[in-house]
């Protein structure tokens, strides 16, 4: 039965459970910390790189060169934008794990320095 919930749904049983049973919270908040702490790089990045071989040429061309209000619009910063929008999401999630002292495998943990300026590099 509660395989079968919604993410919606288990965010409020977890709710509800821990506020009748508020003794569980220092297990709960454990819990959530080590899940936060991890990251599998290698997910991670096998979802990053599908996502980016998802980007198509067709987009590309539909919001960079001429458009209809006779502007044109150089090609580069249009495919930095489109890149941006795919690994901002995992950049800003990098970002927050370092600042809950996450730790990549081996124990480095995660340093974040911005680069250029839309990007954050974070290795």
């Amino acid at each position: 039965m509660l395989r079968s919930l919604s993410d919606d749904k288990r965010s409020v049983l977890l709710t509800e459970l821990l506020r009748a049973h508020p003794e569980l919270r220092a297990e709960a908040e454990t819990i959530a910390t080590t899940l936060l702490r991890a990251g599998d790089v290698d997910q991670i990045s096998d979802d990053v790189a599908r996502k980016l071989r998802g980007l198509h040429i067709s987009e590309l061309a539909g919001r960079a060169g001429s458009q209809w209000d006779g502007q044109y619009v150089p090609s580069y910063p249009v495919a930095a934008e489109m890149l941006a929008e795919v690994v901002q999401p995992y950049l800003d999630d990098a970002a927050r794990r370092a600042r809950l002292g996450a730790r990549r495998g081996g124990g480095y943990r995660y340093r974040c320095v911005a680069w250029r300026e839309t990007f954050l590099q974070c290795s």
